[in-house]
């Protein structure tokens, strides 16, 4: 399981910014309109069925009040007559029976007999005939061959003279109810779509920005600082521009003293090479002008000597001195 929330994550963080920003958007649109439909159509049924319900106890209210009478004299054929005209103008009302206090079918309006599922004989219980309502009435929802019917017992003259059964249909409410379904389907489907064009809208807006941004990176990342970002607005989007902005003259600041820097060093060193270089020319003359004096002082005492021994000799005159000479000329 873990396995599978992992590889299921890992596959919604390969989406793009923007598609992610539409899925969050989309979804949620949709989900609140599930949600809303669903209240809408709890509250609609609620309500459709309280007007119903008050519609079925109005009737029967009428009914009561106009058949006590026909009762007691037993004139079952205005009771009918008055219960078919009501049947036909309530398209809602399925069946309508008048019966005695112990159950026993006085006048209807059903042909036949009642629809299967539901008790020919209805009567409150005991505990029910104790409790004083002011207008007592039972509802019961039945299930029958025709489907939900929902049944009103009214009481006549506190059931003492009889009850009255209508007998509603559920069938148009669940027409409307079907109208309302579609219609909502209908509404969410457009608002959805809204909702797709507004979140592609806010996409785009939220994501070129940060396209412009990651493309202006790159070309920061070549050396480029002169790059700059439109960012007029004074949301998020627009402060990130105008950071960025100044990070890119703040870089290219930085790169022109570097620059700066990088020459005066590269002149610095050529002007040592170039000193270094003039050093070793002077150390070399130098060292000429020094052989060449050498050279020459060694000349001249050597043209001395040789001249003042030449002179020593032109001068000796004895023999002692003129063996001397001998002695010391192997040595020369």
């Amino acid at each position: 399981m873990k396995i599978k929330i992992a590889k299921f994550r890992e596959k919604i963080n390969s989406f793009s910014l923007y598609y992610k920003i539409n899925i969050l958007v989309i979804g949620m649109i949709v989900l609140s309109g599930i949600v809303i439909s669903i209240i809408m159509l709890n509250a609609t049924s609620h309500l459709l069925g309280t007007q119903l319900d008050k519609r079925g106890i109005d009737i029967g209210n009428s009914i009561a009040a106009l058949s006590s009478n026909d009762i007691l004299i037993e004139n079952y054929f205005d009771i009918s007559d008055r219960l078919n005209k009501t049947k036909n103008n309530n398209a809602e009302v399925r069946y309508i029976l008048i019966t005695d206090s112990s159950g026993r079918i006085l006048a209807s309006t059903l042909r036949n007999s009642l629809p299967k599922g539901l008790a020919n004989v209805r009567l409150p219980v005991a505990e029910e005939l104790s409790v004083q309502y002011g207008n007592e009435l039972w509802i019961k929802n039945l299930q029958s061959n025709e489907g939900e019917i929902r049944e009103i017992l009214f009481p006549i003259e506190e059931g003492n003279i009889g009850f009255v059964r209508i007998g509603l249909s559920e069938k148009i409410m669940q027409g409307l109810l079907a109208e309302n379904i579609k219609e909502i389907i209908l509404t969410v489907l457009f608002v959805s779509l809204l909702a797709a064009i507004g979140a592609t809208r806010l996409s785009y807006l939220i994501v070129k920005p940060l396209r412009v941004l990651l493309e202006s990176s790159h070309r920061i990342q070549q050396g480029d600082y002169n790059v700059r970002i439109k960012g007029q607005n004074a949301d998020e989007i627009g402060n990130l521009a105008r950071a960025f902005n100044a990070m890119a003259h703040s870089l290219r600041k930085k790169n022109r003293e570097n620059y700066r820097l990088l020459k005066e060093v590269q002149a610095k060193e050529e002007m040592r090479v170039s000193l270094i270089r003039n050093l070793f020319t002077v150390q070399e003359d130098e060292q000429r002008r020094l052989s060449r004096e050498l050279h020459d002082e060694t000349g001249q005492c050597m043209v001395s000597l040789l001249a003042y021994i030449k002179v020593l000799h032109s001068k000796m005159t004895t023999a002692e001195q003129k063996s001397c000479w001998l002695m010391l000329a192997p040595s020369r």
